[in-house]
C-alpha cells in the first residue's frame, strides 16, 4: 500500500511539474506570435513560414532564462531540452 501511495505522489508531482512547464513554453510561443504580429502590422514584416514561430520560442526562453532565479532557471532549461529533443525526433 505505502509503494502505491509513494507512485501516485509522484505521479502527481510530474503532472504538475509538466503543468508549469507546459506554461512557461506557452509563454514564449505567446510572446513569438506577438512579436511577429508587430512586425507584420507595424513594419510590413511578413514571416516565410509558420515554422519561425516555432524556431523564436526557444530563442525567447533562453532570452528569459537569465532573468530568472535558480530553481526557476533549470526549469526552464527542462523545457529548452524537451523542445529540442522533440524537434531531433521530428526530422
Amino acid at each position: 500500500m505505502a509503494r502505491h501511495s509513494r507512485r501516485c505522489e509522484q505521479n502527481i508531482q510530474v503532472r504538475r511539474s509538466n503543468r508549469r512547464l507546459g506554461a512557461k513554453s506557452g509563454s514564449g510561443a505567446m510572446w513569438a506570435i506577438w512579436k511577429s504580429r508587430n512586425g507584420l502590422v507595424f513594419k510590413d514584416k511578413v514571416l516565410a513560414s509558420p515554422t519561425v514561430i516555432i524556431h523564436k520560442t526557444p530563442a525567447f526562453l533562453a532570452h528569459w532564462k537569465k532573468l530568472l532565479g535558480e530553481k526557476k532557471q533549470m526549469q526552464v532549461e527542462t523545457v529548452l531540452a524537451e523542445i529540442d529533443g522533440g524537434c531531433a525526433s521530428a526530422t
